[in-house]
């Protein structure tokens, strides 16, 4: 009887296990949306910066997908896996309530004079939603005109939602590039 309670247990708990699965874009699906205009979270970037983004969780530990920004900073940029992570605690970071798993990458500008490259915090939300960070030096003086080549960048768009096609349908965001 032990031995049945264990095995149902140990069932229940993989059942109950968060499969990331479901947020995974097909093809012609894009997460998208805006950046957050809030000040407090955003520095270098401007307040009607866009952003549309792929994702494969079958893929999330070497090609996990794409960004493209409306100023160009990230054209179908691939986002990085960070190899290092798979052996650090830092994987199994988590931060603020309702996200169901959270990712760091790595992404480069898709032009080299745009400067180096950004950190991205991806977290998938439990309203199948997106949300992303991305991080790039630290402040460093008074506020710099906004635009990708800044030097110290952060911007948080949320949300991004699922939608078909290129973002176009994305309040705002009609002059998003193909």
């Amino acid at each position: 009887m032990r031995m049945l309670a264990l095995v149902l247990g140990v069932l229940a708990g993989l059942t109950g296990c968060k499969d990331i699965d479901r947020f995974s874009t097909e093809r012609g699906q894009s997460y998208c949306g805006k950046i957050v205009t809030a000040p407090i979270v955003r520095r270098g970037f401007c307040s009607s910066v866009c952003m549309r983004m792929t994702f494969d969780a079958h893929r999330a530990s070497t090609q996990p997908g794409t960004l493209t920004t409306s100023d160009g900073l990230f054209t179908e940029t691939p986002m990085r896996a960070i190899p290092q992570l798979s052996n650090d605690p830092l994987l199994m970071f988590s931060f603020g309530d309702g996200r169901e798993k959270n990712f760091l990458f790595a992404a480069e500008p898709s032009r080299a004079d745009r400067g180096p490259g950004l950190t991205v915090v991806l977290s998938l939300m439990h309203s199948g939603e997106a949300e992303v960070r991305l991080i790039r030096g630290a402040e460093g003086g008074e506020e710099p005109p906004c635009g990708p080549d800044n030097p110290a960048l952060f911007g948080v768009f949320a949300p991004l939602q699922r939608q078909e096609g290129d973002c176009r349908a994305e309040p705002g965001c009609t002059w998003m590039p193909e």
